[in-house]
């Protein structure tokens, strides 16, 4: 009769941790999304830049004597922590210039930066949240 009475005592604990627990679940992943990508590269004071910049498919581009404005468009689906940048390197040896990298994501601005000075490379990135 123990044995039953033991058996009886156990068996619902058993039963009971074999239940998944939802409670240390991680939150589920985002799903990928596709999003406009837009970069605009412009500077006062400079007409000739070197551009490197991320494509669609996550690869860098390298275009030298690139004339100012420029801009790049293409569409990529991204997911959670995918990254898109674009940097601008010039070299002066008039006036400083001054360099501005914007990357918009959807027609929205989501990173800018502007510096200025001889000898710069301006690059911003952006980590999809």
């Amino acid at each position: 009769m123990k044995k039953y009475f033991l058996a009886l005592l156990v068996a619902p604990l058993l039963l009971g941790s074999c239940v998944k627990s939802t409670e240390n679940d991680p939150a589920p992943e985002p799903e990928a999304k596709e999003y406009a990508v837009e970069y605009e590269v412009s500077a006062l004071n400079s007409a000739e830049v070197q551009v490197d910049y991320r494509i669609a498919n996550g690869g860098v581009v390298t275009e030298k004597k690139v004339q100012l404005p420029k801009t790049y468009s293409f569409k990529r689906t991204m997911k959670h922590l995918d990254v898109v940048s674009v940097g601008a390197f010039f070299i002066s040896d008039e006036d400083p210039a001054t360099l501005t990298c914007t990357i918009k994501l959807d027609g929205v601005p989501v990173a800018t930066r502007t510096i200025t000075g001889h000898d710069m490379f301006n690059t911003i990135s952006y980590m999809i949240p």
